[in-house]
């Protein structure tokens, strides 16, 4: 259980780690003269990289969220992309031979809701997809 338990939040960390990696990257290729609302200051920068280094650290949120699901019977992997704290996309991977149902996509963004909500974390900033991969978009 606790080896299902540790690569269950090892895969969900690489993925939040690739979704950033390839996010900033993306930043990167932009050229310097075009001007984004989107693009975040060195300051904001640093503060989202801690912010997002809280959410995996052990005993975080993302630990938090994965034991509720456990308890609900659910264990799936989650990838992350933050544009900013006020920009967070999370999408949770149904394995494809499992069927998606509106009860299971409702109750797996309820625990990540409530808590999000225990965490006191702005409810707005997120938008949670729950589906197969070839389902869900960033």
């Amino acid at each position: 259980m606790k080896k299902r338990k540790l690569s269950t939040v090892v895969l969900g960390s690489l993925l939040l780690i690739i979704a950033v990696i390839f996010y900033t990257q993306a930043k990167g290729t932009e050229k310097e003269d075009s001007y984004s609302i989107s693009q975040l200051s060195e300051e904001e920068q640093i503060e989202l990289e801690y912010f997002i280094a809280s959410l995996q650290k052990e005993g975080g949120f993302f630990d938090q969220v994965g034991e509720e699901l456990r308890k609900a019977g659910y264990s799936y992997p989650t990838g992350g992309m933050f544009n900013s704290k006020n920009d967070i996309r999370l999408i949770v991977m149904i394995p494809d031979n499992e069927v998606v149902t509106e009860q299971k996509k409702a109750g797996v963004k309820k625990i990540y809701q409530d808590m999000i909500i225990k965490s006191k974390m702005d409810l707005k900033a997120f938008k949670i997809q729950v589906g197969h991969v070839d389902d869900l978009s960033w």
